[in-house]
């Protein structure tokens, strides 16, 4: 834990993450970790005949460190966050080995930019994606 004191290193959007998370109750939490775990049985019955899962890894090219960021309004900073990186939170919240891995490399307003894609796997099987 941090103390309160010391809160101000965070970023806004930490900040604000954390003082949403105290306005929840035990309950709410307790259902969210509930919805969580359906999340990752219902992954695991639809996905299990596949050995991986590939999709990309950003929802478009890589974009400058900072470009997101928003001090100002730290829910827009979160949301424009979730619409950058659609497809990392599934492979996170469900504990499911994963890794970005470089596709292609394009130039973007004469920026050499690498393009990637997002290889996962079963839970626990790492081996599998190591091998491929």
């Amino acid at each position: 834990p941090v103390l309160s004191e010391r809160e101000e290193l965070f970023t806004p959007m930490s900040r604000w993450l954390r003082a949403g998370g105290r306005r929840r109750s035990g309950v709410e939490l307790a259902e969210a970790l509930a919805g969580i775990q359906m999340v990752a049985r219902q992954v695991g019955q639809h996905w299990q005949r596949f050995d991986v899962i590939v999709s990309p890894t950003l929802a478009q090219p890589p974009l400058p460190v900072g470009a997101l960021r928003d001090d100002e309004d730290p829910a827009a900073d979160f949301d424009a966050q979730c619409r950058f990186t659609p497809w990392t939170s599934l492979w996170n919240i469900t504990g499911r080995p994963a890794m970005s891995l470089p596709l292609h490399n394009t130039r973007i307003d004469g920026v050499e930019l690498p393009i990637g894609i997002m290889i996962g796997g079963r839970l626990y099987d790492e081996a599998t994606l190591l091998a491929h």
